[in-house]
């Protein structure tokens, strides 16, 4: 019996310490992936944000042209 206790008690406590070895890799692992992610989602937000504003210059333009086309129309409808 005490032969069977000195074999279990060990085991155990090396059972548990790897357990909880990789357990930690395991945190470890995710947590930086999880930055990574954080990382990467603010440098495509910022393309994105980038590809917006760029958008909207060009719509804005578009619609000043198409409004001062409108307003010349209307001046030359004025005068007739």
């Amino acid at each position: 019996m005490k032969a069977l206790l000195q074999f279990v008690f060990p085991t155990v406590k090396a059972i548990l310490t790897v357990v909880g070895f990789m357990l930690g890799l395991g945190w470890g692992a995710y947590h930086s992936v999880e930055v990574i992610a954080k990382a990467q989602g603010q440098v495509i937000e910022s393309k994105v944000m980038a590809v917006r504003n760029a958008d909207f210059q060009h719509i804005n333009g578009r619609f000043d042209r198409t409004d001062a086309k409108l307003d010349k129309i209307m001046e030359m409808v004025k005068e007739k």
